[in-house]
């Protein structure tokens, strides 16, 4: 049985538009990241870049005193709370943005965890895309980390105003866009 819960038109229509309106916009700052599913790989391929912009970093406070952060948490407080709500989950241990970028080849990204701890992990697509959510039956372990053979639980297609939620000990990753100019999601872990 599928551990995986996923949520069509999650947010009120008005709400979705608000949050799509202030992260799809050119104003919006977004950085660069040389592997976008692990800050640590220092040496990544050519083609596994991709932008985030963290709201608040693992076990940190929210990063309210910088102003875009606040300018794009006052938009996203409605989603954090009903996610809260709805996956019956109290504490946010961190929460970021994500946006890969097209290519006229299919990339799968590293397989990861966001947390090598217990969390419930959560995915909220922005924008409707292609380059789906890969998740994996194995889940992290510290005698193997992610170092196992993996094979796919399940694959997700990014559709705008989608939430997924998982057990985020589950290893998983994503793909790049081919038919679309970028592929965003929110990525937010709870305790």
């Amino acid at each position: 049985m599928s551990s995986i819960q996923i949520f069509d038109n999650f947010l009120p229509e008005n709400t979705y538009q608000k949050i799509k309106d202030r992260i799809c916009s050119p104003s919006h700052p977004w950085y660069f990241q040389n592997s976008i599913t692990s800050i640590a790989n220092k040496e990544p391929s050519i083609n596994k870049f991709g932008f985030n912009f963290c709201i608040k970093a693992y076990n940190d406070d929210f990063g309210l005193r910088d102003t875009e952060v606040k300018k794009t948490f006052d938009v996203l407080i409605d989603l954090y709370l009903k996610q809260k709500k709805v996956l019956k989950k109290a504490r946010i241990v961190r929460t970021r943005m994500d946006m890969t970028v097209y290519s006229n080849e299919s990339i799968l990204y590293e397989p990861h965890v966001d947390i090598n701890e217990p969390n419930l992990t959560s995915i909220f697509y922005v924008n409707d895309s292609d380059g789906n959510t890969v998740i994996y039956d194995q889940k992290w372990n510290p005698e193997q980390g992610i170092n196992q053979e993996l094979t796919v639980m399940k694959e997700i297609e990014p559709v705008g105003n989608r939430l997924i939620s998982f057990d985020g000990l589950h290893i998983h990753t994503g793909h790049n866009p081919m038919k679309h100019s970028n592929r965003i999601l929110i990525n937010t872990n709870f305790a």
